[in-house]
């Protein structure tokens, strides 16, 4: 049986009315076609359009031998799935549904295969428009995690539009402190936290001659502890 031994990583807490109101608008793609729907695709059907969690379309993934064989036999669809060996079902069950893009990714690419499959469906938008949403708000030096998003679009209440970027923004730039300018990364951001907290930028260090490769020391402080912590990054 599909999934056998495996445990599901799944993506709560998707509602489609509280981002919808965030967002301020929602927009749906229609694919128009008449064939009724087979059981075994109706959860499919269900995740794509938002009408159900991350949680339970991983659940029947895992666990539903006869949508394995179906993904497995799908046609490629590129980038997702590109061979037999690499299939639909491959590539679908090597996702952490705990990652809202890769949620999204899955609903994509299930939009396009219901689509090829001649199934009307209305593929939800909620994760587009808010991964829009924490590009147009989020700085470059600075990589939010998904809670946290979640947690501050819990807090906007009923802002809107621009009211509702511009209060994200400065929400952002009040939690994650600098004392002069923010980091230079030289990989990906990565503001260190203690217990959920963000810390404070200090500021960094070039650490010359100590690695074969360029190198930066961030230094960051806890304001509850007075304690310093660093985090070194290579080029």
């Amino acid at each position: 049986m599909a999934g056998e031994g495996m445990s599901a990583q799944v993506f709560e807490g998707l509602s489609t009315p509280s981002l919808s109101v965030h967002a301020g608008f929602l927009h749906t793609q229609v694919h128009m076609s008449t064939p009724p729907v087979p059981d075994v695709l109706l959860p499919v059907k269900a995740f794509v359009e938002g009408h159900a969690s991350a949680a339970a379309f991983a659940d029947h993934l895992y666990t539903s031998e006869a949508l394995e064989q179906l993904l497995r036999s799908a046609a490629p669809i590129p980038p997702y799935s590109t061979s037999s060996v690499h299939n639909l079902f491959q590539y679908l069950i090597e996702l952490n549904f705990n990652r809202e893009h890769e949620v999204q990714n899955a609903q994509d690419v299930l939009s396009t295969w219901l689509t090829d499959m001649g199934i009307a469906h209305a593929k939800s938008e909620v994760l587009a428009i808010r991964a829009a949403l924490l590009r147009q708000v989020q700085p470059k030096w600075l990589n939010l995690d998904p809670d946290e998003f979640s947690d501050l679009l819990g807090e906007a209440g009923n802002r809107q539009g621009p009211m509702l970027s511009h209060w994200l923004k400065t929400q952002i730039l009040e939690r994650f402190r600098y004392t002069k300018r923010p980091p230079r990364w030289l990989q990906s951001p990565h503001w260190l936290r203690c217990e959920g907290r963000p810390l404070v930028f200090l500021g960094q260090l070039a650490a010359e001659g100590l690695f074969h490769d360029d190198a930066q020391v961030y230094v960051f402080l806890d304001p509850a502890t007075g304690e310093i912590k660093t985090i070194v990054q290579l080029a």
